[in-house]
């Protein structure tokens, strides 16, 4: 497997998961939902627009196979760990 440069990875660096307030599932619809600066920039970015608290929230609900409505993180702790991601 080759992985390439500017991949939609993870971060492995133990300083950084290891915090409480890290989010993996978060981190990763931050990746999926943003988009590079510029073509030759490194830097990505989100939209303002796309950065709602409830609109993450349903992005974070699935429907089980029972028909029940699971939500894997609320409103409020996706603003918490945003702020955290922020600082």
């Amino acid at each position: 497997m080759e992985i390439k440069k500017n991949s939609r990875q993870m971060p492995s660096a133990s300083m950084i998961v290891r915090e409480k307030d890290y989010c993996d599932l978060l981190y990763a619809w931050l990746q999926c939902n943003s988009e590079r600066e510029s073509v030759v920039s490194t830097r990505r970015r989100i939209e303002k627009k796309k950065v709602k608290w409830a609109a993450i929230e349903r992005d974070f609900t699935r429907t089980l196979s029972d028909g029940s409505v699971e939500k894997v993180m609320s409103r409020k702790t996706i603003a918490k760990y945003f702020t955290h991601l922020m600082n």
